[in-house]
């Protein structure tokens, strides 16, 4: 494997530093989508919270009307009752009114116990919604917040990434064409894209493994480019500092 100059190793590095760069920007992107259904869900949730207390609600209401509807049939028919009573000749007839009346009032009477526990647990309603109202609401504006602050964070990284493909073109234009092969070749191999790495003290920082001596003494001696033996990946000697 033929030497190259010291000038090519910078450029290789440099390209590979902006690789990782673009690298990482490409993961944020990748992961927006999965943090703003987080927030929606989170968002949802509250919601279905507050609206589940207030459907709640809204029956208790409606039962309480309904209650009150049957209230105040019941006492119409008692009013006319209590009016037929004094038409009615024949005794049987009059003690089965009596009855009738005396059912419909112990049957309001007992509708009219239902409202009164209705109106405590209306109450009571009425503030559970109002709490989870605030509590969704402040949950809302948080949200929304968090998630303006994702989409400017996501247009802050997509400007710097297109910059940093300015830059990865501008850079690879440096190169001679079988060295970008070379590097973009290994690149495509490796699991996490770095396809150049130094090695220190005889160890590769890709792979972590102990390159052989005569390869390493190769590298320290001259400014040089190998693959590692284990990994594959370019590499190059730099001094610990």
């Amino acid at each position: 494997m033929p030497d190259i100059t010291s000038d090519d190793i910078n450029k290789l590095i440099s390209l590979q530093e902006n690789d990782n760069k673009r690298r990482d920007i490409r993961l944020f992107l990748d992961q927006v989508p999965e943090r703003l259904a987080v927030l929606d869900s989170a968002m949802a949730e509250a919601e279905r919270l507050f609206r589940e207390k207030e459907d709640v609600l809204a029956q208790q209401k409606k039962k309480y009307r309904e209650y009150e509807g049957e209230v105040q049939a019941k006492q119409e028919r008692i009013k006319n009752s209590d009016a037929k009573l004094f038409s009615i000749k024949n005794n049987k007839e009059y003690q089965a009114v009596l009855k009738e009346i005396e059912d419909l009032k112990r049957e309001s009477s007992r509708l009219e116990d239902e409202m009164l526990a209705l109106l405590d647990a209306l109450e009571e309603g009425d503030q559970l919604v109002n709490t989870a109202k605030q509590v969704w609401e402040a949950e809302k504006n948080r949200i929304e917040q968090e998630k303006a602050g994702v989409e400017k964070e996501r247009a802050d990284r997509e400007h710097q990434l297109a910059g940093l493909d300015a830059e990865w073109a501008d850079m690879s234009a440096q190169l001679s064409d079988a060295l970008l092969q070379r590097f973009n070749k290994v690149r495509r191999q490796v699991n996490n894209g770095k396809a150049i790495v130094a090695v220190k003290n005889y160890v590769c920082q890709g792979c972590f493994m102990n390159i052989p001596a005569q390869m390493y003494n190769d590298l320290h001696k001259a400014d040089a480019l190998r693959n590692c033996p284990f990994c594959s990946r370019m590499i190059y000697f730099r001094e610990d500092n």
